[in-house]
């Protein structure tokens, strides 16, 4: 489960924002993890121009974000 972002800073937002309210190790001891999941270009823009996906599966999501989420994005391949 995706939800897009058309700026790969407003992804690392909303997972900065996710890894503080599990409590992450960054966030209680100042080094380690921040992130839960971390933000992925796509192969093209896929609604409008949102172009990165974060995996939100493990995450408390609003009604909101519930609503936005999609089931499968596609990456680009290495040689892309």
């Amino acid at each position: 489960m995706y939800l897009l972002y058309t700026t790969e800073e407003e992804a690392i937002s909303r997972a900065s924002a996710e890894g503080q309210a599990q409590g992450l190790s960054f966030y209680v001891n100042g080094s380690g993890s921040k992130y839960v999941t971390f933000p992925k270009i796509t192969k093209a823009p896929l609604v409008g121009s949102a172009k990165y996906a974060l995996e939100v599966s493990d995450y408390t999501l609003t009604e909101e974000e519930q609503a936005a989420t999609v089931s499968s994005v596609t990456f680009p391949t290495p040689e892309e």
